[in-house]
């Protein structure tokens, strides 16, 4: 949650920093093969302009994604296991 608060997103391809410039006008998820609220419906762009706004939202937002980035983690990882 800590990396959350501070503008840091987990996905697959590692991680985002939504401080960067890059992403203020990203129209994509945080990533593209997440299925959790946050990447259903907001973008990249969005949420980093929450973030440069002020808005506490940006932070509830990303770290309702990066936990549920690492309960899908653990799961592959359980299913390996298994496997």
């Amino acid at each position: 949650t800590r990396h959350g608060r501070t503008h840091q997103a987990f996905t697959r391809a590692g991680p985002l920093n939504l401080r960067n410039l890059k992403h203020a006008r990203d129209p994509g998820p945080l990533d593209p093969t997440c299925d959790c609220p946050t990447c259903a419906g907001f973008s990249r762009g969005y949420l980093r302009h929450l973030f440069t706004t002020g808005e506490a939202l940006a932070a509830r937002l990303n770290i309702l994604h990066n936990l549920h980035y690492y309960l899908q983690l653990m799961q592959r990882m359980r299913d390996a296991i298994d496997a």
